[in-house]
């Protein structure tokens, strides 16, 4: 029987290609992996525009909403909805004063919520006379609950715009 000579490369060469091609998928595998991939791309792509319908429907209901009823003085209206700075409406907000100084509210009408941070003579006030009925912040004073920063200094805004800027199908 002849001898086969051959170094020790030559050989890890032959078997890594060997390799490399039991590894390859047959030609009707390869195609269900391609669709099962374009599939998953197609459901994240919808995914992405659901979550964008979400927030704009969330961001339209908050800027619809006076967050304000009419109150028991009303009479038949009371405890409608009444429009922004109306005469004898009350907010209809509640929310929680945390131990760390945060303070979560929301709106029994529209379901947002804001977390700010109030001074400690307003923490104080809160924390005496309780939450309800208080007005909402401005939206500059709010806090993103992702990086807990004020929303004009949100590092999450800034990560989503480079991410939506790096990845342009997505967005």
């Amino acid at each position: 029987m002849p001898s086969i000579e051959m170094t020790p490369q030559q050989f890890q060469a032959i078997l890594e290609s060997v390799v490399a091609k039991a590894k390859e998928l047959n030609p009707l595998d390869q195609r269900k992996y391609d669709e099962m991939l374009a599939k998953e791309r197609r459901r994240d792509l919808l995914a992405v525009q659901i979550g964008k319908a979400e927030e704009e429907a969330s961001r339209a209901r908050r800027n619809n909403c006076s967050h304000m009823r009419y109150g028991a003085s009303a009479g038949k209206h009371a405890g409608e909805l009444c429009p922004k700075g109306s005469p004898g409406g009350e907010f209809c907000t509640g929310g929680q004063a945390h131990q760390n100084g945060l303070v979560h509210l929301f709106c029994s009408r529209c379901n947002s919520e804001w977390w700010f941070q109030p001074t400690q003579d307003y923490y104080t006030f809160i924390l005496q006379n309780g939450i309800d009925g208080i007005a909402p912040p401005p939206e500059e004073h709010t806090i993103c609950i992702g990086c807990y920063r004020l929303k004009p200094e949100c590092e999450c805004s800034k990560i989503a715009k480079e991410h939506a800027a790096a990845h342009p199908t997505v967005a």
